[in-house]
Parts: structure tokens; C-alpha cells; sequence
């Protein structure tokens, strides 16, 4: 395994983190807005209960998101995207 400089570390962590927790961030909007505004309840109503777990799912991703990045783990020595991600996903 290669050994990385602490900073490079830091960088490629936060880099990842908040990659993730954009994709959260989009994937959570992204349901909920088809699931309100493009979803129409019809012969497809099987498909509700699954969209309800999926929206609670990551309802609780976005907490997680959140909670980390109070934490300071999200993006370590960037306390300005933290400030950022505990809006959004807030």
C-alpha cells in the first residue's frame, strides 16, 4: 500500500466525503421530486410502499450526512464545507 502525506490524506478524504454526500444530496432531491411531481399513482400503486422506504432511506443517509459533517469527519480541516453540508442537508 502507498503511504500518502497527512495533507494529501486530508484532501483525498474530504474530496470523497463530500462527493458522497453531493450524490446523497441529489439522489434525495431527485426522488422526492419524482416521486411528488412525476410519479402517477395508477395501476403502478405496488411501487409506493418501495418509494416510501427508498425516501426514508435516504432521509436517514441525509441525517448521517449531517451528523458527520457537525462532527467535523465529513471533510477533515474544512470547516466551511461543513457549515455548507449541515445546511443542505438540514
Amino acid at each position: 500500500m502507498r503511504s500518502f502525506p497527512q495533507s494529501q490524506l486530508h484532501a483525498r478524504n474530504a474530496i470523497i466525503g463530500l462527493a458522497l454526500a453531493m450524490m446523497m444530496f441529489a439522489t434525495w432531491v431527485g426522488v422526492h421530486l419524482w416521486s411528488m411531481f412525476g410519479f402517477v399513482l395508477g395501476d403502478d400503486w405496488p411501487f409506493v410502499p418501495i418509494i416510501v422506504v427508498l425516501q426514508c432511506w435516504l432521509s436517514v443517509g441525509m441525517f448521517i450526512v449531517a451528523h458527520d459533517a457537525m462532527h467535523g469527519s465529513l471533510a477533515p480541516g474544512h470547516n466551511r464545507e461543513y457549515r455548507i453540508e449541515c445546511w443542505y442537508c438540514n
